[in-house]
């Protein structure tokens, strides 16, 4: 009994034993094959000698072996070498997709884009470089490792097989796209080795600025279909380095017939003085978009020797990011002079013939509905006069009046309060603003977005904008000709509250084209359980502040 005992526990010993040299093997493999690919660039001819050695104990370093061959040594493509390498890689594939389909279902779209490759004849597949790249980065890369050996539905490439670049670029496949059927395993698997070749990289500015724009217009996505985005982005922006597409895709065409026309957010910023304000921080910062776009061209153009016109076209559309991307702007519209920082004399001259000849100011197209045409000029104070003077005493064209309101029942007075504009607030005040207009209440609970808007803490006065932003002399101003101290917001809160930050500094807004989901109400929980505190005044700035307002609380009316 005790013989027998010793006997299998020997048994089971050298079992885990052998086990465990195979396994070290197999990582011994993996980092030679590692090591091996890093250097093809300089010696490709070497580096099939040595994968070779590894291929029978490593898959990776057998596809990359069966890849190579195929592009330096066609010959061997015949050789009984060759044919057994594929078989063993095809015997192993079949079975081990069968294994993890009956476990998981999801698998099997990768089952399905193995076997429409390979179809009835899988050395045919194996013998054409396209489909063996295809197969090997594809493919057989998912079973390279799983996160976590499984994580749900989660996978994870560690290590991919390597094409030369010029090859990859040849054959148009530096880099494969696995969207994952819109689920969180989507990637950009790279395939080649372009990144090793500095003549690939962008010019000085250009990646800092296109870093830049894609951070500051990313798509913001719920659930998986944000996976799917950020390997979308990743997967273009390889192929833009190394492996331009100078003869756009039909849909890229209609993507480009108005990027082609217009900046990135331009329409957007059309909407407000805000979004204009937003919308030149992103175009004008470090060397520009367009400064970008020039030095792009040139390099696909030295680089590519791509076409002049088509290397242009291709630079605009790979610096533009989708969320980005804006309906041509009607540069004869009274909103567009104002935003552009046409002349004031030039603007009232413009309206004036524009009132001789009797036509309706046109209005650009906005993603949104836009501000009152009055709203957009309070940085101008110019402007701003010669607006309200040709509404003065006469039927005001729609944007122009004083008291207008936009979607969110927000007025110019109390744009030019937020934003500390005291020549515009007066000017406003004097045409006859009412200075207690409130903004919309919003609905059941603040924090929420609907029909484009949102409304974060409804009821704001003018005064309120002007503490929350920190511009307490312009605050004086307004108490002095009259604003409301007592007037509380849809969430109770007043003056006092916008002083110390326990209301939101953030008002009413839209959501940016960025935004493709809607708020949920968590942007006032966020609020409610932040500290509070006004980050744009001093602790004695606040101070002295509500010591001015005691001394108008103290009495009746105020001296006012």
């Amino acid at each position: 009994m005790i013989k027998t005992f010793l006997a299998v526990f020997l048994f089971f010993f050298v079992l885990c034993g052998d086990a465990g040299k195979a396994v070290a093997k197999e990582n011994d493999a993996l980092q030679e094959y590692k090591k091996i690919v890093q250097n093809i660039k300089d010696n490709p001819k070497q580096a099939i000698e040595e994968l070779k050695k590894i291929k029978d104990v490593n898959d990776s370093a057998a596809v990359e072996y069966l890849i190579l061959v195929s592009i330096y040594d066609v010959k061997q493509k015949n050789t009984s070498d060759f044919k057994e390498t594929a078989t063993r890689l095809h015997e192993k594939i079949v079975p081990k997709y069968e294994t993890v389909v009956a476990e998981n279902s999801f698998y099997s779209g990768y089952q399905s884009e193995y076997l429409s490759r390979v179809k009835d004849d899988y050395m045919k597949c194996y013998q054409s470089l396209p489909c063996l790249i295809e197969i090997g980065g594809y493919v057989f890369s998912k079973f390279f490792d799983i996160w976590g050996n499984r994580s749900g539905d989660a996978l994870h490439v560690p290590w991919s097989v390597i094409v030369p670049c010029p090859t990859a670029q040849k054959l148009h496949l530096t880099a494969i796209m696995d969207e994952a059927w819109g689920g969180h395993g989507a990637e950009a698997i790279s395939l080649s080795n372009c990144e090793s070749y500095p003549e690939f990289d962008f010019p000085d500015g250009v990646n800092e600025y296109k870093n830049f724009i894609n951070g500051e217009l990313e798509i913001r996505t719920k659930g998986s279909i944000r996976f799917v985005y950020y390997a979308l982005h990743r997967y273009q922006d390889m192929l833009a380095r190394y492996d331009p597409d100078f003869e756009l895709k039909e849909q890229e065409e209609e993507y480009l017939k108005n990027v082609m026309q217009a900046l990135p957010l331009e329409s957007w910023a059309m909407e407000s003085y805000p979004n204009y304000k937003e919308f030149e921080r992103i175009i004008n910062h470090g060397i520009g978009f367009e400064k970008a776009v020039e030095k792009l061209t040139g390099h696909y153009i030295r680089v590519f020797n791509a076409e002049p016109e088509k290397a242009r076209r291709y630079a605009r559309y790979v610096m533009t990011p989708w969320a980005g991307k804006s309906d041509p702007v009607d540069k004869d519209t009274l909103r567009y002079k104002i935003l552009s920082g046409v002349p004031a004399e030039e603007i009232k001259t413009w309206i004036e013939n524009q009132k001789q000849q009797g036509e309706a100011f046109k209005e650009p197209a906005t993603p949104h509905v836009p501000d009152p045409v009055l709203m957009t000029s309070i940085h101008r104070p110019d402007v701003l006069k010669v607006l309200l003077e040709f509404c003065s005493g006469k039927k005001c064209p729609d944007g122009f009046h004083v008291n207008g309101k936009n979607v969110f029942g927000k007025t110019a007075l109390m744009y030019a309060a937020q934003h500390g504009f005291t020549d515009s607030v007066k000017i406003l005040l004097d045409a006859g603003a009412d200075i207690n207009a409130q903004t919309d209440e919003g609905t059941k609970y603040d924090g929420y977005c609907w029909a484009e808007t949102c409304i974060v803490n409804g009821k704001r006065t003018a005064l309120m904008y002007a503490v929350a932003e920190g511009h307490l002399d312009l605050a004086k101003y307004l108490i002095k000709r009259g604003a409301d101290i007592s007037v509380k917001d849809s969430q109770g809160m007043d003056v006092h509250d916008y002083l110390s930050g326990k209301a939101p500094l953030l008002g009413n807004f839209k959501p940016s084209p960025m935004e493709t989901e809607a708020w949920d109400g968590t942007l006032l929980q966020y609020y409610k359980e932040r500290k509070h505190e006004n980050k744009n005044l001093t602790p004695e700035q606040a101070k002295e502040f509500e010591a001015f307002l005691k001394k108008y609380e103290k009495t009746e009316s105020g001296d006012k």
